[in-house]
């Protein structure tokens, strides 16, 4: 019987172990899907910067009275205006609203504005650098609207796409999205509501792809200390065993959002900071 019980204690003892490292395995693979999740909001968030400041500038540098007459972002630039070409040159750092530094040049040729139907806006990125995070790639903009008056739809297609942190690890990106418009009286009454895919690998070398199974919203009120955060939306990311689910909330603005692996799900805060490797 004394040997029957050892055993017992002893196969208790073995489960109650392999059980504890199945928690902690469990939670350490949480905390891996959570960095690639944070780090691809992030990602996007840069580019969505890079997109705002185009059309910024082109309501500021470009005749005919567009709704943006200030934006901080540029009083340290150099523009330079050229037909169907404007050159944004932030030399070797320029310090924005609360304290975003941006360096390097930013070129955006346009055959038409942002707001006529069939105008195609090409963002190319030479040597930029947001907070110290170089920033590469191609974004082409294509309006799909039929007329001016029409709620803007754009097709938005990133190639090469490709970010650098400081500790020289880096993520590559292929983005085909669709991005709707909504835009209100007031510029910070304007939403963004984005569909489409994504592709690339992460930092980790994990290979990914994405797409959006709910449109992922941004409304320019939310925007906090001059970063984008989706208020609302659900996105896929799949790598070669997992699958991760995002739902990004129901319209409030904060940067939070549930994230779910393997049936289980938590809340999260999209806090890059958090992971930052340098």
């Amino acid at each position: 019987m004394k040997k029957i019980w050892i055993s017992s204690i002893l196969g208790l003892a073995m489960m109650m172990a392999a059980c504890n490292q199945e928690q902690v395995d469990s939670a350490a693979s949480f905390e891996e899907q959570e960095i690639l999740v944070t780090e691809d909001v992030s990602i996007d968030e840069s580019f969505d910067e890079v997109d705002d400041l185009t059309t910024a500038s082109m309501d500021l540098y470009l005749s005919d009275g567009g709704r943006v007459t200030s934006d901080h972002r540029f009083d340290c630039v150099e523009v330079i205006k050229e037909e169907g070409k404007i050159t944004l040159d932030f030399g070797d750092g320029c310090e924005g609203p609360h304290g975003r530094m941006r360096s390097g040049i930013i070129e955006v040729t346009y055959t038409g504005r942002y707001w006529e139907p069939g105008s195609v806006i090409t963002t190319t990125l030479i040597g930029f650098y947001l907070d110290g995070t170089h920033i590469e790639g191609t974004r082409t903009v294509t309006n799909l609207a039929e007329s001016p008056e029409d709620t803007l739809v754009f097709s938005v297609v990133l190639v090469a796409g490709k970010v650098t942190w400081p500790d020289g690890t880096f993520a590559t990106r292929e983005v085909n999205r669709t991005r709707t418009w909504y835009r209100g009286a007031n510029p910070l009454a304007d939403e963004v509501h984005i569909e489409g895919t994504a592709n690339g690998q992460n930092r980790n070398e994990v290979n990914y792809t994405c797409e959006i199974l709910e449109p992922i919203v941004y409304k320019r009120d939310c925007r906090r200390f001059r970063k984008f955060y989706p208020v609302s939306g659900v996105k896929q990311i799949m790598t070669d065993d997992q699958e991760i689910l995002i739902n990004f909330g129901d319209g409030a603005c904060n940067n939070t959002a549930i994230l779910t692996v393997g049936g289980v799900s938590q809340e999260i805060t999209l806090d890059p900071k958090k992971f930052r490797r340098i």
